[in-house]
C-alpha cells in the first residue's frame, strides 16, 4: 500500500494547489523547508525528520508557457494543513488534518 501522506501530496499537485511544508509541528517562515510544486521536492522535505505540517495553498499562476510558477505573497486562501507523523506505519503517516481542507476531501 502506498504511504497516505505521499499519495496526499501528489494528489494535492495534481488538483493544482502549491505546499508548503514545515519541519516538525510548525508552520513559522523559519521551518519551512519547502514551498512549490514538485512532488518529490515536497516530500524530500517532508521527511527530512521525524513530522512535517504540509499547508495545501492557492500559490500558483500560469506563466506564458503553460507551467505553475510560484507567487511570492499569495493572498489566495489556504486549502488547509495535515500533519506527518513517520514512526507511525507507512501506509498511516497522517497523524492529523484540518476539517473541510484538501486532506479531509480526500482523506475523510
Amino acid at each position: 500500500m502506498q504511504n497516505n501522506g505521499k499519495k496526499l501530496i501528489s494528489k494535492a499537485i495534481k488538483s493544482g494547489l502549491t505546499l508548503l511544508v514545515f519541519y516538525g509541528d510548525s508552520t513559522s517562515r523559519d521551518d519551512l523547508g519547502y514551498a512549490g510544486t514538485d512532488p518529490k521536492k515536497a516530500w524530500d522535505a517532508a521527511t527530512a525528520c521525524d513530522d512535517a505540517t504540509v499547508k495545501f495553498v492557492t500559490a500558483t499562476k500560469p506563466d506564458n508557457n503553460g507551467k505553475r510558477k510560484l507567487i511570492k505573497k499569495s493572498t489566495e486562501p489556504g486549502h488547509g494543513w495535515v500533519y506527518l507523523v513517520h514512526i507511525n506505519d507507512p501506509d498511516e503517516t497522517v497523524a492529523d488534518y484540518s476539517v473541510g481542507g484538501f486532506a479531509e476531501t480526500v482523506l475523510g
